[in-house]
């Protein structure tokens, strides 16, 4: 058999970032699990590996000059849990005991778990533990207490001062495998297990066997691996096929929900996550060490462009800036952008040199945007990110920017990073909030970056003080800073990235005393006229039957909702998606953007028809009148957004779909339905497809943004509210 499995020591070079093979070691099978030896006081160059066999090995120096490091893996001996030297069943996983370095237990999928002494390289105790596969194993803080969790669904603990019983803590209700623990080791009384495909991450509390304490759900796809932080009592990182590892504090709920409170997003499926002892700042994923924080740049002090310190510069600026007038300066390429509002942009801002390093962020994805945030950096003290936000608000740089935009400021403190993936956005919005004075963006792009990866700071101009249409965009750069004055009218959008680069910036609010403006109008939603029609001649005749409606009326009475496919007859459909009529762009863009016919279409009338009304009566056994009616088109870049000036009145929501084409979910456009923070329904845009929907005051609904996946794809939504008669 070919040696094709192999396992490598390799070191980080900080101030060249990257990685250096120092030694590797091949082996036959695939290794479950390797550890350095948590010993104080022996040689901290030992590790073990787990697979067909336990065994232990040591770095040493030695060159080998064949391109495997230059260290070398010296095996040093190899423990087999059979009373047969040659065949053993396979290993799962193994844990070293922190207390006693002399202690190891290994997990088996023959059901078995082996406790060696590693001092005499004996066994020490072996015993069957479950019944079933074995697929992790971890000890307590105590060097005599360890837990296992199986295909059999459940979690054991033991203790080897009486192992004639074991105690079981935990079992699934549906019997589903649970895969991996993690014993916290400096809270005993806690201990993180994994079922089998799930999402989740389960929290069990020694003291109160059976029911979890705590359930952390932030994953949308199967977690692989979770570690308690040997630093914090509270802190667990969790890691899965979502590509995320994120960090949660396990003692932390609100409303009985716990939430992540850090984020990492790798390039592909994370398998393991282990937290380094001795740097509580770091983390390995797999096989890559990163930084829990990012690292901004090498040096700030004194780091503000000198050409932006200059008296008669500032003056330029501000009169420009305060006076809606659109400059370029030559001499640092800098310059105001004067309509639809000024937006000031100082090239190269600081005379240093960025090195912008993997920090955690949160994904951040509702009806207004979709990219993932870092923490509030605020009060972050990493050195580099301090410095930076020291300059930032610096009295010399408030002063700076208090005098081009004339607002009085104060050192108010607000930022956090930004990272936009492809397909990234954050849509129409106006950043008006208590206090804001001055929004303002530093870009960390790609040296690279042009207008055609998309990320633009757009502007939009305003009719009645509601947005109305991009007018201007400020394409990013690298270190570059540009801001403006926040106000009512001051409405902007992140354009959608299009490139396969990230958008990465650190965005900011310089605060002050407030200013007076104008209210903001609300915007009136036009109705149209109904006109009747005839049933037989529109609907799939299955659905006119007595029969067929008491069964959909039972089901929309019993779930709020019911949807109907293939609704309207395919003749009728299809000289519908045929037909020509001219579509206008509605708003806001702070509520919608999207088309509407400027003239009444036949399957638009039909649906607010009386007979129409009358067949959804039946269904929902009311009295029904139309509230609201439109026929709308989504393709790329077109969305409806939450606007409490804008809110739909509650009541029965009908969506009909109609399209040429099938419609990825991916492309977005799905009608999403929420409660606070809860997603309680998404629909997919599906053809000739009709849903109705029981909606109260406390349900807010949104069609989410179509991105450039569409392409020239787009579909149709009839959409309605209908409300009980007075």
């Amino acid at each position: 058999m070919s040696k094709k499995n192999a396992i490598q020591v390799i070191s980080y070079d900080g101030d060249k970032d990257n990685f250096e093979l120092l030694g590797q070691a091949e082996l036959h099978f695939p290794v479950t699990k390797v550890m350095w030896s948590p010993s104080k006081s022996q040689d901290k160059s030992i590790l073990a590996t787990s697979s067909d066999k336990l065994r232990l090995w040591k770095l040493d120096e030695k060159y080998q000059g064949s391109g495997n490091g230059r260290f070398e893996i010296q095996p040093m001996s190899t423990l087999v849990n059979s009373k047969t030297n040659e065949v053993s069943a396979p290993l799962t996983s193994f844990d070293w005991s922190t207390s006693d370095p002399n202690l190891l237990v290994t997990s088996s999928v023959d059901t078995t778990c082996t406790v060696w002494n590693l001092q005499t390289q004996q066994v020490k105790t072996q015993l069957i533990a479950h019944d079933r596969e074995i697929f992790d194993v971890s000890f307590s803080s105590s060097p005599n207490i360890f837990g296992t969790v199986g295909a059999d669904g459940s979690l054991r603990t033991f203790d080897l001062r009486n192992l004639e019983h074991s105690t079981i803590l935990y079992e699934t209700n549906d019997a589903s495998p649970l895969m991996r623990l993690s014993w916290n080791k400096m809270e005993e009384n806690y201990i993180a297990v994994i079922k089998m495909h799930s999402s989740g991450i389960i929290i069990l509390d020694t003291r109160m066997p059976s029911l979890p304490v705590n359930e952390l759900q932030g994953h949308v796809n199967f977690v692989n691996s979770c570690a308690w932080s040997p630093h914090s009592p509270t802190t667990l990182c969790s890691a899965g096929d979502d590509q995320s590892a994120l960090i949660w504090n396990a003692s932390k709920s609100s409303n009985g929900k716990t939430e992540p409170s850090l984020a990492y997003n790798a390039d592909g499926t994370i398998a393991q996550v282990s937290w380094s002892k001795f740097q509580p700042e770091f983390l390995a994923i797999s096989y890559i060490l990163w930084r829990c924080h990012m690292k901004i740049c090498k040096k700030l002090k004194q780091t503000i462009n000198s050409r932006y310190l200059d008296e008669e510069l500032l003056e330029i600026l501000s009169n420009s800036f305060q006076n809606n007038l659109s400059i370029v300066d030559s001499p640092s390429s800098s310059y105001v952008v004067g309509e639809p509002f000024s937006v000031c942009v100082l090239k190269d801002i600081f005379d240093t040199n960025f090195e912008l390093l993997s920090t955690f962020f949160i994904q951040k994805s509702n009806d207004l945007y979709d990219f993932y945030q870092s923490s509030d950096l605020s009060d972050i003290q990493t050195p580099y990110l301090k410095e930076l936000r020291e300059t930032i608000f610096s009295e010399t740089m408030i002063n700076m920017i208090s005098k081009i935009t004339g607002c009085t400021l104060n050192d108010y403190i607000m930022l956090a990073g930004q990272r936009y993936p492809e397909n990234g956005y954050l849509l129409c919005h106006d950043d008006k909030l208590e206090g804001r004075r001055v929004a303002f963006i530093l870009y960390l792009v790609d040296e690279n970056w042009k207008e055609e990866d998309g990320g633009e700071l757009a502007l939009f101009d305003c009719i009645d003080n509601l947005p109305n249409k991009i007018v201007d965009k400020v394409v990013p750069k690298f270190n570059s800073f540009a801001f403006f004055e926040v106000t009512p009218t001051s409405y902007h959008q992140v354009c959608e990235v299009l490139s396969k680069m990230e958008r990465v910036s650190i965005t900011g609010w310089f605060h002050g005393p407030p200013r007076e403006f104008d209210c903001e109008k609300k915007w009136e939603i036009a109705k149209e006229i109904v006109n009747p029609f005839s049933l037989a001649k529109w609907i799939n005749p299955v659905y006119l039957k007595d029969s067929s409606l008491s069964q959909i009326s039972e089901k929309f009475i019993d779930e709020s909702s019911v949807m109907l496919n293939d609704f309207i007859k395919p003749d009728v459909l299809l000289k519908f998606l045929g037909s020509q009529f001219e579509m206008k762009l509605k708003g806001p863009a702070n509520a919608c953007s999207y088309y509407a016919p400027t003239e009444v279409v036949p399957l638009y009338a039909f649906l607010q028809s009386h007979e129409f009304i009358s067949f959804i009566e039946k269904i929902s056994n009311m009295s029904l009148k139309v509230l609201q009616a439109e026929l709308q088109k989504f393709g790329h870049r077109n969305y409806t957004l939450v606007n409490d000036n804008f809110l739909d009145p509650e009541g029965l929501d009908v969506l009909y779909f109609a399209m040429n084409n099938d419609w990825c979910e991916e492309w977005g456009g799905l009608v999403h339905y929420i409660s606070g923070k809860d997603t309680l329904l998404s629909i997919p845009p599906t053809c000739n497809t009709l849903t109705l929907v029981m909606r109260d005051s406390e349900v807010i609904k949104f069609v989410k943004y179509v991105n450039s996946q569409a392409r020239s794809e787009y579909f149709y939504l009839f959409s309605a509210i209908l409300n009980e008669k007075e």
